[in-house]
């Protein structure tokens, strides 16, 4: 039996429902934009297709402060009853009961068969998801080892020691490693995910981590806005200010960066503090909202830093323009399941890729709040392991740069776990899902430089480059093989994937698709422009829809002048 609860949690409270049904009538228009709760005017296959109907969520029980949500629709025009996802979807495939649900399930590709959806309260998961902690808590090197001596069970250790790490990828300047003939750094992106009161709340706990780190530089800031508001004080009071130079106003200096900030806010801090820095939020809703917004489109940016990519952005006051070389962005994001449909509306999407994934499951065992007798609370515990982060994070900021590499056998090894990983993954999933495990390798491969950094401390030696120990890629080897099945169970999550390229100009859909489809994996504004007049598009015209393009993520530009679609 399929349920309606087990629908609803796989297409992000039914709306994946009305997009599928609308994709079958518009391919290659936008059908529907999510914002919030709200999805907007769509046109109505039932009317016409005019666009007269209004599709939106709303909580199926408002009685109660965390009922489920589901998503319904009106027409303005009542040229079809009011209702639900389930009875727009009545309309479509004319039937009705667990009939209309099993054509929901199979022509979306929930692949619900057994019953079972991730985040469906009342199923059982037919295989739990694994956890890497047993195997490499004994193994790990400080602070990461007393972290797990922290934990209160093998799920919380494997989410505190993700958390530390993602945490500490930001708190090591110099180190670097090559991969794919490219230099790449420590930093890395991760979502942890669960339903409410799962737990995910103690990752907190790892933003003590460099807490020192981004209290000393506040300190300095405001040190040095001080100074400068004392300077411009006698700057103004000067009666000959020609042989005066006008005061520089002092950088933003802090660690972590607020997501919910304007994009040229965002660039700013992260200019300012020489291309580094981190995101911490507790709620995935956040960057999602800002994301969607007007003034805090930065998607493009923060995928860019994924891979040291340049940024560039323009600063209005001063009317210069600013490039962020190599940037170093860490990201570390909580929220629920519909929060990261939110924020990534399908696999396709380059944020998807860019992430690794843990998924916390909920059980119902009342944890005692009185069980932890210690002196110290946890939050000063980790507030005085960040004391010692900062200790290694002085001596690197002050000392050479260490590259780090894997041995012989370690890249052997590497390169066989992936390829067969690859090709199980597509053979299960298809080629959706090729490029997250290609971007999870990179990410292993940073682990894997994190751990080794972190054993600076034991030996002292910080003058020899970083080469991997055994025990420090096979902990980065338990963590990725893990992290492989908890990114497969959000990719199942994830609604169908719209294969029609995004584009306002609704009126020729058709052209559009062929035209990207023509367009060859990288090219540049000489090449679009000739593929646009061999589909009888006006080169001018286009040159619009690429931008679009870049903007929602289907194209991405490597360097000035040279265009890739996101794989």
């Amino acid at each position: 039996m399929i349920s309606k609860e087990a629908i609803l949690a796989k297409t992000h409270y039914g709306t994946g429902i009305y997009s599928h049904i609308l994709r079958q009538f518009y391919p290659g228009e936008t059908v529907m934009k999510i914002s919030g709760r709200d999805c907007g005017i769509c046109r109505n296959p039932f009317a016409d297709g005019n666009e007269t109907l209004h599709v939106w969520t709303e909580k199926i029980h408002p009685e109660q402060k965390l009922s489920d949500e589901i998503a319904r629709h009106k027409d303005q025009f009542d040229a079809i009853p009011e209702g639900d996802c389930f009875d727009f979807a009545k309309l479509y495939w004319k039937k009705d009961g667990q009939d209309l649900l099993i054509a929901i399930n199979e022509n979306l590709y929930l692949h619900l068969e057994d019953g079972y959806s991730p985040y469906d309260r009342n199923s059982v998961p037919v295989k739990p998801l694994p956890v890497f902690s047993p195997a490499v808590r004994d193994l790990l090197p400080a602070p990461l080892d007393t972290i797990a001596a922290q934990s209160t069970s093998d799920e919380d250790c494997d989410m505190l020691i993700l958390g530390a790490l993602c945490v500490l990828s930001s708190c090591l300047p110099h180190i670097s490693g090559v991969y794919h003939g490219r230099r790449v750094y420590p930093n890395f992106f991760l979502f942890v995910t669960a339903g409410a009161s799962a737990g995910k709340g103690r990752l907190t706990l790892c933003r003590h981590l460099a807490e020192a780190i981004d209290d000393d530089l506040h300190q300095r800031s405001d040190e040095e806005e001080k100074e400068y508001k004392k300077k411009m004080q006698e700057y103004k009071a000067a009666k000959n200010k020609a042989a005066l130079e006008i005061p520089e106003e002092p950088p933003m200096l802090m660690h972590y960066i607020p997501a919910n900030s304007s994009a040229t806010v965002v660039y700013q801090i992260l200019n300012d503090n020489g291309g580094s820095g981190m995101m911490f939020e507790s709620e995935g809703d956040t960057l999602a909202n800002i994301f969607a917004s007007d003034y805090g489109k930065y998607s493009d940016g923060f995928r860019k830093a994924f891979h040291h990519e340049n940024i560039s952005f323009a600063r209005r006051k001063d009317r210069e323009r600013v490039f962020i070389k190599e940037p170093k962005l860490s990201a570390l994001l909580t929220g629920t399941p519909n929060q990261i449909l939110n924020l990534i509306t399908d696999a396709e999407n380059g944020l998807f890729s860019r992430f690794a994934f843990y998924c916390l499951q909920t059980e119902l065992v009342w944890l005692s709040p009185f069980a932890y007798k210690e002196e110290v609370t946890q939050d000063d515990f980790f507030l005085e392991l960040g004391a010692g982060v900062k200790d290694l994070y002085d001596i690197l900021k002050a000392g050479k740069d260490h590259r780090f590499s894997l041995t012989e056998e370690q890249e052997q090894d590497f390169d066989s776990r992936f390829s067969d990983s690859q090709m199980a993954l597509y053979n299960q999933y298809g080629d959706a899902i090729v490029a997250s495990i290609r971007r999870l390798g990179l990410i292993t491969y940073r682990i894997a430089m994190i751990l080794s950094a972190l054993r600076l401390t034991e030996d002292g030696d910080f003058e020899s480059d970083i080469v991997c120990l055994d025990q420090d890629y096979q902990t980065a080897a338990a963590i990725c093989e893990a992290l492989v099945a908890h990114m497969a169970r959000v990719y199942k999550m994830l609604p169908e994937t719209p294969v029609a390229i995004k584009s306002k100009r609704s009126d020729k859909p058709k052209v559009y698709q062929r035209f990207y489809d023509a367009l060859p994996d990288t090219f540049d504004r000489k090449t679009y422009s000739d593929v646009a007049v061999s589909v009888g598009l006006n080169p001018r015209s286009v040159d619009r829809t690429i931008k679009e393009w870049c903007d929602e993520g289907r194209l991405e530009k490597p360097m000035h002048g040279q265009y890739a679609k996101v794989k």
